[in-house]
């Protein structure tokens, strides 16, 4: 973080003609106040109250609004909001140049804006700094435009904690995985579920035994995990070497299974037969829906597969069991997992 301060010197020769009330220093120090600290700080160092009746006060944030003077129409307020692995503080002006010197801090202290690295006036933007992100909006209240910067530090798991690939599902944007794991350890690509229909991604530890494919609900801003995949054939852009298939990735499921795990072992860890579709479908190797178990298969999907399923004649039977192919003496195998955030239970992994 020694840029990020560094930058603040290009601050202080940026001073704007109006009377600033924050710089960005001050703002990304506060998502490491507590909630006591930060009250004391904003009511009796800066000339801001409490709000109790601010539209967004809730049991998680506490509002204030600047003390109002004679010769200053402006409207300003300030929030610290404070929730689980996450503390956020929300600032609002009616002053359009006030937002805009603030973006320009941003930008000067290295916060990225994947979708437009231009600071302007337009959309809504999502810049993001390590574990820092920051986000703008712009509303009107009571006739009133008013611009929002909302800064948020997110308190990430280090890198020797992280035991089975669930642990990841809290890194839920490419720049915290560069965060944690460096970003030679990370690199943007996309992701192909077929020859036409693509998703962007981030993969850790590319061409690995400890590759990760993170696949993005947020495609713009690569954040928002849908899935994260483990093994498998895989097959982003710029690493055709990829597309061989990595069985023995290190990761595991916190539930157990592995990828190359056999089937016979899945279904003795599962202790129920599992169903899956059969070689040959469109969803060959997927999860057939309703499986039950031990397993929890809201929370991970599997994709098998075999190395002598198409020996010879082979019916095609839409959906097979575990029993079946195990009497048979097929070598079906897990080839991918596909880990689920908590959020996503209805969710299934195939398109």
């Amino acid at each position: 973080m020694k840029l990020f301060y560094a930058f603040f010197l290009f601050i202080l020769y940026t001073t704007p003609a109006y009377s600033q009330q924050f710089d960005i220093k001050e703002l990304v120090d506060f998502t490491g106040y507590s909630i006591n600290k930060f009250d004391n700080h904003i009511t009796k160092k800066k000339e801001f109250r409490r709000d109790y009746y601010a539209p967004q006060e809730s049991a998680v944030i506490n509002n204030y609004i600047q003390k109002q003077k004679k010769d200053d129409q402006s409207v300003r307020t300030i929030a610290i909001e404070s929730k689980a692995d996450i503390t956020a503080i929300h600032y609002q002006t009616s002053l359009l140049q006030e937002r805009d010197a603030l973006l320009q801090q941003l930008k000067a202290t290295g916060f990225k804006c994947y979708i437009d690295d231009s600071i302007g006036r337009g959309d809504d933007k999502v810049l993001q700094y390590g574990n820092l992100r920051a986000y703008t909006s712009v509303e009107v209240r009571d006739s009133v435009q008013l611009y929002t910067l909302i800064i948020e530090r997110k308190e990430l798991p280090k890198a020797k904690d992280l035991v089975f690939a669930e642990d990841l599902l809290p890194i839920n944007s490419h720049e915290y995985l560069c965060y944690i794991f460096g970003e030679r350890a990370v690199k943007k690509d996309v992701f192909y579920y077929s020859e036409t229909e693509t998703n962007t991604c981030s993969v850790l530890f590319p061409n690995t035994n400890r590759q990760l494919i993170f696949i993005w609900n947020d495609e713009k801003n690569y954040s928002n995990t849908a899935f994260i995949l483990v093994g498998g054939q895989l097959r982003p852009t710029g690493a055709p070497q990829s597309t061989i298939s990595i069985e023995h990735n290190l990761w595991r499921s916190r539930q157990g299974v592995y990828s190359g795990m056999t089937l016979r072992e899945l279904q003795t860890l599962n202790e129920e037969p599992i169903n899956f579709y059969d070689w040959g479908q469109e969803q060959e190797g997927m999860l057939a829906p309703k499986n039950q178990g031990k397993l929890d298969f809201t929370r991970i999907g599997l994709v098998m597969n075999c190395l002598n399923c198409h020996e010879g004649s082979y019916q095609q039977a839409g959906v097979v069991s575990s029993e079946s192919q195990i009497q048979q003496d097929k070598k079906v195998y897990v080839s991918t997992i596909i880990i689920l955030p908590e959020k996503d239970k209805q969710a299934t992994a195939s398109r």
